[in-house]
């Protein structure tokens, strides 16, 4: 086998194509497959510059006493061909029926700056000027030149039949990247947070304990897994941030897509992204001690968005029990499977935990899903908290009226430190603690200057 790797102009495989001169070999080859979005992105990537991948050509020659010829057969690179074929064409080729070009209209390239293109360009992109967004091949202007005068890389092969259907084996028989593996090459800081928290360890990031121990889940080797869940983990999380906690997101792979070029600015030490981690840090340490199977995808989503109002709205003793009541629920679910058998099914206890385990199983991704099965799961993981599950006083913090109470009850001194505080300087602490399920009254009240509230905080944590 002989190899010529050269540069050829797109005007030159185009011509080609059109005299038949450079062949699509039906007896190995799958014909046309890319979607017209597939193929508007690879024509943005040639006006960008972005050099396309290697296209592979075997070179066949023919001659007799009176004529020989010359054309090619390609191995790989039939759909980048047929791209750039219909784009000059305005009509997307089918390929499938030799020289059929009656297909619909070629679509208007991308617009970085159109409302409803904008979610196939990361923010970087969005508010670049490009001369052929928005524009048919027909309009481009003197920009046709620069398309059909850009230079691709090309392998012309000098072999045998069976030589080339054995190269065309070896270039298909790689696996296709996963939607995460592509993910996992985009810009911005969404795309950082992801890699640090989902783990990828060929870029010395080995992932948060809470997907390594408590979903055992193994970064080096799964194909993006644990990232894909860590990013819809991140995605649910924070949109419920921003509007609130009866907002479902769709984790859909091409949701997912669109939300890592929206956040690429996402400041990823921002108080919802710091309290994210923290929630990991905790149901690491309750969930990853190795005495239980690894946690599903569905049990991580559940139990973050709800460890999330228990921190909010409970005292701390839920930390205790929240992997009973998980273990619970866990048997219960196994359980449902066997509807006919269980003895409790006409219960609504045991519907509702039937209609969660149905859910992690149909439209699983969807968020009207998300949200039935995330109601269940509150309801009854709090009811197997039980007594665990103690509500924190909804007033916070003291109002004018009880501070004065306690300011003049006080005769103005602190109560740590003895000494005169000035109104300006008081502060007023819970004797027994917010968190614990101190209640914020008066006779739970008491009045300390800043120094000694700082103290106190301190020596408390």
């Amino acid at each position: 086998m002989k190899t010529i790797s050269d540069r050829w102009k797109i005007r030159e495989l185009i011509d080609l194509r059109e005299d038949n001169d450079l062949r699509v070999n039906p007896e190995y080859q799958r014909g046309a497959v890319w979607s017209e979005s597939q193929m508007r992105l690879l024509i943005d990537s040639v006006l960008r510059g972005y050099q396309i991948p290697l296209i592979y050509l075997r070179k066949i020659e023919r001659s007799s006493a009176r004529t020989s010829a010359t054309y090619y057969d390609i191995i790989d690179g039939q759909q980048r061909i047929n791209a750039l074929r219909s784009f000059k064409h305005g009509v997307v080729i089918d390929e499938n029926r030799a020289g059929d070009r009656g297909g619909r209209n070629f679509s208007p390239l991308y617009d970085p700056q159109d409302e409803e293109d904008k979610k196939m360009f990361p923010y970087a992109l969005q508010d670049s000027l490009c001369p052929w967004a928005g524009k048919t091949y027909s309009e481009l202007g003197e920009i046709k030149d620069k398309f059909l005068d850009t230079e691709v890389f090309v392998a012309v092969m000098e072999c045998d039949d069976n030589e080339a259907r054995d190269l065309f084996i070896r270039l298909q028989g790689g696996s296709d990247l996963k939607p995460q593996e592509i993910r996992d090459a985009w810009p911005g800081k969404f795309c950082e947070l992801v890699l640090e928290l989902g783990g990828k360890p060929q870029m010395n990031k080995p992932g948060h304990g809470f997907f390594l121990k408590a979903m055992k889940a193994r970064p080096a080797g799964d194909r993006g897994r644990s990232r894909q869940l860590a990013a819809q983990l991140i995605m649910l999380f924070l949109e419920q941030k921003e509007k609130g906690e009866d907002f479902f997101v769709s984790i859909k792979s091409s949701v997912l897509n669109g939300y890592y070029r929206q956040q690429v600015g996402l400041n990823i030490n921002s108080p919802e992204v710091e309290r994210f981690r923290k929630i990991l840090d905790k149901l690491e340490w309750i969930f990853g001690d190795g005495t239980r199977p690894p946690l599903k995808g569905h049990d991580a989503i559940h139990l973050i968005l709800f460890v999330d109002k228990l921190m909010d709205r409970y005292t701390r003793d839920w930390e205790s029990g929240i992997a009973g009541a998980f273990d619970r629920f866990s048997a219960e679910t196994k359980r449902a499977k066997e509807f006919d058998e269980h003895p409790d099914k006409e219960s609504k206890e045991f519907q509702d935990i039937w209609t969660y385990d149905w859910k992690t199983r149909t439209s699983s991704d969807y968020p009207t899903t998300i949200k039935q099965r995330h109601e269940i799961y509150e309801r009854i993981m709090l009811m197997y908290l039980g007594d665990k599950a103690k509500e924190k006083d909804s007033q916070r913090g003291f109002n004018s009226s009880q501070k004065a109470t306690i300011y003049y009850r006080d005769k103005k001194m602190c109560h740590k430190c003895s000494e005169e505080i000035t109104w300006e300087n008081a502060e007023f602490h819970h004797i027994r603690p917010h968190s614990e399920g101190g209640k914020t009254t008066v006779e739970n009240g008491t009045l300390v200057c800043s120094d000694c509230h700082r103290e106190i905080h301190k020596n408390r944590n």
